[in-house]
Order: C-alpha cells, then sequence, then structure tokens
C-alpha cells in the first residue's frame, strides 16, 4: 500500500517500514527524526527535489536508511540550497553517505561547505551536468577539502559525473582541493566534472588502480592532479588548463594513458604558469597520443627518476614557451614519434636536476628566470586561425 506524509510528523523512536509499504512525501510533507533514531524505509520513497527529513543537527545524529531505493537525493536532506549554519548541511550530506549502503547519490542541487564530506565505497554520485546546475563550492576561510576518503583503507567502485567543484581559492589562502584520497581508490570513474580554483590539487589520490578520468576540466588550481602511485590510469578528452603547478603528475604508475586530452598551460604571452603540463616521475608503460598542448613552459612532457617504455604520438604542440618534451638520462624506452609542432623548441635528455615542488609558480615569473635556458618562442599569442585548426584537427 501506500501511506501519504502531507503534513510534518515526527519520529520518536525506531521505527521501520515493511517492503510492500510506498512512503509518499509531496512537497508539503516533513519527517523529523528525533536525535539517535532510527529510521529505516524498506519500500520506495516517493518526492520531489524537496527537503523530506528533518534532524536537529546539534544533536546525536540520526539514521536513515532508504532500502527501497536505489538512487537518494540531498535535496530530501537538506533541500535545493542547504542549511545556516553551513555545518549543517555537510552534516545533513554526511548522514546520507553514511546510511546508503550501495547506490548512487541524485546530486540535484548546489550546496557550500566548509568541511568534508566523506567517500564510501560502493556508492556513487551523479549530478544534472558540470555548468553550475548540481555541484560543490568551498566556503570562505574553510581550507580544507570538498571530498575526502581520509583513511588508508580501501575506496572502491565509485563513480562521480556530472558535477561541478569549486575550490574558491581567493577565499581559501591555505589549502583546499575537490577530491583527496589518502588510501587506495580502486575500479572508479570520474567523468564530466569540472574542478576550479583550487587553493591545492583539484584531484589528489595517494594510490589508485583501474580509475578513469573522462571529459574531465582540470581549472585553474595550483595543481591539476596528482597520483602517488597507480596502475591502470586512464584519461579520456580531459582538459587540464592554467593550473600554476603541474597539470598531471603521475608518479611510480605503470600503466596509463593521455587520450584526446586539451593542454593549455598560459593565458597571456611571457607569463608561464606551470612547472609541466604533464609529469612522470619513475612510470612506466604509458601512452601519450592524440592530445593537444598549447600556450605552455617550461615542459610539455617530462619524464624523470627512470621512466621507461613510455610513447609519446600524434600529439599537437604549439606556441610554446620552452621544450614539447623532454626527459632525464635514468630514463629508457621514450618513444616520440608523429607529433605535430609549430613554433616550438624541442629538446631530450637534459638530465635536469630540478624537482617540482608544492609551491605555485608566479605568473610574473618567467622561464629563463627560473630554469636558465633561452626559448625560441617569438613574440605573439595564437590566433583564431590556430585555436580552429587546433579543434579541427583529427587523430586516428
Amino acid at each position: 500500500g501506500t501511506v501519504v506524509v502531507a503534513g510534518s510528523v515526527t519520529v520518536g523512536s525506531n521505527l521501520t517500514v515493511t517492503a510492500g509499504v510506498t512512503l509518499e512525501v509531496p512537497d508539503t510533507g516533513l519527517i523529523t527524526v528525533s536525535p539517535g533514531v532510527t529510521l529505516i524505509l524498506n519500500g520506495p520513497l516517493e518526492a520531489s527535489g524537496h527537503q523530506v527529513f528533518a534532524f536537529d543537527a546539534t544533536q546525536a545524529s540520526p539514521v536513515i536508511v532508504l532500502n527501497g531505493n536505489g538512487d537518494w537525493r540531498p535535496s530530501w536532506f537538506l533541500g535545493q540550497n542547504g542549511f545556516s549554519p553551513l555545518s549543517k548541511t555537510a552534516k545533513a550530506l554526511q548522514i546520507m553517505l553514511d546510511n546508503i549502503s550501495n547506490g548512487t547519490i541524485l546530486f540535484d542541487g548546489s550546496y557550500s561547505l566548509d568541511r568534508p564530506i566523506y567517500l564510501k565505497t560502493l556508492v556513487s554520485i551523479r549530478g544534472n551536468g558540470k555548468n553550475g546546475k548540481s555541484g560543490l563550492r568551498l566556503e570562505n576561510n574553510s581550507n580544507t577539502n570538498l571530498m575526502e576518503f581520509p583513511n588508508g583503507d580501501i575506496l572502491a567502485r565509485v563513480t562521480i559525473r556530472d558535477m561541478y567543484f569549486d575550490g574558491n581559492r581567493a577565499g581559501n589562502t591555505n589549502g583546499g582541493r575537490g577530491i583527496s584520497v589518502a588510501g587506495y581508490l580502486q575500479n572508479a570513474s570520474i567523468e564530466n566534472c569540472w574542478f576550479h580554483d583550487f587553493q591545492d590539487t583539484c584531484i589528489w589520490l595517494s594510490a589508485a588502480g583501474s580509475v578513469s578520468f573522462i571529459n574531465v576540466d582540470f581549472h585553474l588550481s595550483i595543481n591539476g592532479i596528482y597520483i602517488g602511485s597507480g596502475a591502470g590510469i586512464s584519461f579520456t578528452g580531459c582538459n587540464i588548463e592554467n593550473n600554476f603547478n603541474i597539470g598531471a603528475r603521475l608518479q611510480d604508475t605503470k600503466g596509463f594513458t593521455f587520450n584526446g586530452c586539451y593542454f593549455e598551460g598560459n593565458t597571456s604571452v611571457g607569463s608561464v604558469y606551470g612547472l609541466s603540463q604533464i609529469w612522470l616521475d619513475n612510470c612506466a608503460a604509458g601512452r601519450i597520443d592524440g592530445c593537444s598542448f598549447s600556450n605552455f613552459g617550461p615542459y610539455g612532457v617530462r619524464c624523470v627518476d627512470n621512466c621507461r617504455a613510455v610513447l609519446i604520438s600524434q600529439n599537437y604542440f604549439f606556441w610554446a614557451y620552452a621544450m614539447d618534451y623532454t626527459w632525464d638520462n635514468s630514463c629508457s624506452d621514450i618513444v616520440c614519434r608523429d607529433n605535430y609542432e609549430f613554433n616550438n623548441s624541442v629538446s631530450n635528455q637534459l638530465g635536469m636536476d630540478s624537482q617540482p615542488t608544492d609551491s605555485p609558480v608566479s605568473p610574473a615569473q618567467t622561464a629563463q628566470e627560473k630554469f636558465q635556458f633561452k626559448s625560441r618562442h617569438t613574440e605573439g599569442f595564437r590566433s583564431e586561425e590556430h585555436t580552429s585548426e587546433l579543434q579541427s584537427r583529427q587523430y586516428l
């Protein structure tokens, strides 16, 4: 049967609704769950994008379990716009994440956070698009991460897609990441997401295996993505643009691909933002192909510390402020072929000793000042003609 909750009701003691009962909550309905109380719905919950559950954020968290729904909506716990204070918004989201065991959270609103929410194995998150319709923004002076997996355990079978993540770098001068995983991320996918304006790194993974990034934007942050160790990592159709330090840094990663990605390092002539578009450190068995590198410096691709068996093929390097690709003398089997270069300096086996740092490179600091080499780049910014050429170029 169906039970309709058209007004306000309070669940003051533990309650389980059987699987044969559908709970329907129209816009006028609200279920307040008392502190420490467990509410289990074994049948489906039917509600639109309004707040369904209420609780006291200053008291012990209730347990709300929706066994009859594969998809959960954050708006059921906090409405479309979240709460004031923001700590209640984070707490409501965490209650939802803690109590879903296997399913998808349909992120149907945009919320500001002053503390992270913690990810969970077997729980996927899907929004309504990365263009501002659904996502998370870091509130001023929070200096923390938006999503975390803080311990050294395994986070597995997670998909995050169709969302935006805003780091609000101007309001968080001491740190902040979009997603930070201190454990091991396994069998996961991040798709069609936009990461923007983080004081630290858009995505930071201590270790990862069988993880794919598809149509993800890493934009205007100190670093785009960092992976401490990994295997089976793929980037497809990603945009890694205008990050101040490193676009993508992979360490100790075996088996990786960058395919059809777009890298752009600078926004004006003479300013060198990043240490490298792709920095590989002791990585092996990788491919970088069909990618475009524009307005970068000092490096498009850099391999150091025993990188081996890396293919750099069919890429488009243009308007570089320095070098398309480089590797030091510890590296072996670095194969570069069928690349297209326009107005660049191409070099290899430099044996440079400088290492990346966690601190940003000042946009005013030139490549020659930092690395003491002379670029062959001529003055002038790429024209719309070059842009059209880049967009129309096909790689087979």
